[in-house]
């Protein structure tokens, strides 16, 4: 190894990653690492989507606007995302021989949470491109369409180069993937960065101390204990046999809000497809109190917040303490909640409103 590469290596391990903590609490996930690209602390909340969800509505996209239409949507969808998750860390432009251990870091986190598009990294820092390769990547090996990914890829390569780089891909899903980064693309999209931009309650919302947990409320850790969270041979979290994705809050409110733009009847999809999981992962196996119990227990573990519910004359109230913050809205977990106590209840509830306090947000249904 060259004296270069040592001092690379060296500044990289003392100063830019440090190793990154996870604290899994009921309810609330999040990772903290001290001094990420020389920033003096980072910290984001996660929450685990599951993946058919996102698939179904990938799918219903398709049915109202066409792939081409889609795959320019989810392309946006993933640059905003992209360039939002390095907006987080407070990123400033990196000299050029560290954006290869950069990505590699990137990508080795990514690759922790079950996404394998990144199985190898080429990265030429003189022609400023990049290509990955991988293959069975969450949501893009069932939709059959890498755009997401490709977007998230042309976000972080643009803010670390420091100009606009887009991508494209040469995919074969789920038997292969190949995404290349290059300033010679076309245009096609730049982010809102006013509009992706981490608000001043961020940090305050998604990070309440102290916090106080009923000693009946599962983590993450406690679900994989017991088994209830497994990991494939390929490393994907699973939840009764149904992958999972971690994400930031923002991920999802960015997702709804590029998708009520583009497409019709948004709620009702999101809604439906995550009764039809809900279902799947009930199969009739639990009484009404116990389904109930279980998608609590459930929402709780994948960082939801730390719910409480109370059933009134007409209507259904479900609350989470220290939900999961973004600046955007909070329709995409309403939704998705609807979906599974229509699951619960074998009937058509319907979201009346929700309400938001300091550390508490409350769902009304009837």
């Amino acid at each position: 190894m060259g004296i270069e590469n040592r001092i690379i290596n060296y500044t990289l391990s003392k100063l830019f990653f440090p190793k990154v903590v996870v604290i899994d609490k009921p309810g609330v996930i999040y990772t903290k690492q001290d001094r990420l690209f020389g920033n003096p602390i980072t910290r984001r909340r996660i929450v685990y989507y599951f993946e058919d969800i996102l698939v179904e509505l990938h799918k219903e996209t398709v049915k109202q606007i066409g792939p081409k239409k889609t795959a320019e949507l989810w392309y946006k969808i993933g640059k905003d995302v992209g360039t939002r998750f390095l907006l987080l860390s407070k990123v400033r432009k990196p000299n050029h021989l560290l954006i290869q251990p950069i990505l590699d870091h990137i990508f080795a986190g990514l690759r922790s949470g079950g996404q394998s598009f990144a199985k190898k990294v080429k990265f030429n820092p003189r022609k400023k491109t990049l290509v990955l390769e991988g293959d069975n990547n969450v949501f893009c090996r069932k939709t059959g369409d890498g755009s997401f990914f490709a977007g998230l890829i042309s976000g972080i390569m643009s803010f670390l180069v420091g100009e606009n780089i887009e991508t494209e891909t040469r995919c074969n899903c789920p038997a292969n993937c190949r995404i290349i980064a290059d300033p010679k693309f076309k245009k096609k999209y730049i982010p809102d960065f006013s509009e992706l931009a981490i608000d001043k309650k961020y940090f305050k919302m998604n990070f309440p101390v102290p916090i106080s947990i009923p000693g009946n409320s599962p983590s993450f850790s406690d679900m994989i204990r017991f088994k209830k969270i497994r990991f494939n041979k390929r490393g994907k979290p699973t939840y009764s046999n149904k992958a999972i994705i971690p994400g930031e809050p923002g991920m999802v409110g960015i997702t709804y809000l590029r998708m009520s733009k583009s497409i019709k009847n948004i709620d009702k999809i999101l809604t439906k497809s995550s009764e039809k999981l809900a279902n799947d992962i009930f199969k009739n196996k639990f009484s009404t109190p116990k389904k109930i119990k279980e998608t609590l227990n459930l929402l709780c573990v994948l960082g939801y917040g730390i719910p409480s519910y109370r059933n009134l004359k007409e209507e259904l109230e479900i609350s989470f303490k220290f939900p999961p913050y973004s600046k955007y809205n909070y329709d995409f977990q309403a939704r998705i909640l609807n979906g599974f106590l229509n699951a619960v209840y074998n009937r058509r509830l319907r979201l009346i409103k929700y309400e938001k306090t300091t550390n508490k947000i409350i769902f009304l249904y009837s």
